[in-house]
């Protein structure tokens, strides 16, 4: 009879362990991210001529993602930027605010470190008072991310944009008041990193 108490205890603890142990396993499917990282700069082609390609601006961005399967992520991501600067009697406003829809696909498990690339649209707005310049542009962006997670829901993350190719629209005014409008194509190789605490659930 005790060896069969026995057997009846230890299978319904091996049970409950086993959904304990489900339970604490199973993968989340949303996460957020929020950073700080550079964009803009490198080095490409604007337009066939060869040389830099924008200048390097500091951003705050917030990242939300939803899993599609286990190693493949949709995302949705916002960034702005905002620099002010006095000039003798002059204040310069520096601003910009954009967006991304793209996919991250993980090419290694969590443990201990996950890399993933990651392609996505960008749209992005940015303005300077002080040369009265105003640039909408559009394009797409491939890179990689590093990501370590200290526990299931909560973990680090580092990007690195690696390439970035679109179309840029700018418009400025003269002395005079005139619109003076431009717009160029480029394509561009950029190492602009990124910062981000991530957290799932």
């Amino acid at each position: 009879m005790r060896s069969g108490f026995t057997a009846m205890t230890t299978a319904v603890v091996c049970a409950l362990s086993s959904v304990c142990h489900a339970q604490e396993t199973e993968p989340k499917d949303w996460a957020a991210a929020i950073g700080i990282g550079w964009m803009g700069g490198g080095a490409g082609i604007s337009s066939g001529e060869l040389g830099a390609v924008g200048g390097w601006m500091p951003t705050l961005s917030a990242t939300l993602e939803r899993r599609l399967d286990e190693r493949l992520w949709a995302l949705v991501s916002a960034r702005g930027h905002y620099m002010g600067a006095r000039f003798g009697d002059t204040f310069d406003r520096n601003w910009a605010l954009g967006g991304s829809v793209g996919l991250r696909h993980a090419l290694t498990p969590p443990d201990p470190l996950e890399v993933s690339w990651y392609v996505v649209g960008d749209g992005g707005y940015a303005r300077t008072s002080l040369a009265n310049l105003e640039v909408w542009s559009a394009g797409l962006r491939l890179g990689l991310a590093l990501d370590k997670h200290f526990t299931d829901w909560f973990g680090m993350r580092v990007s690195l944009d690696l390439a970035q190719a679109g179309y840029q629209r700018a418009t400025s005014y003269d002395t005079s008041g005139a619109m003076v409008p431009a717009e160029a194509w480029f394509a561009k190789v950029t190492l602009a990193p990124s910062f981000a605490l991530r957290f799932a659930f």
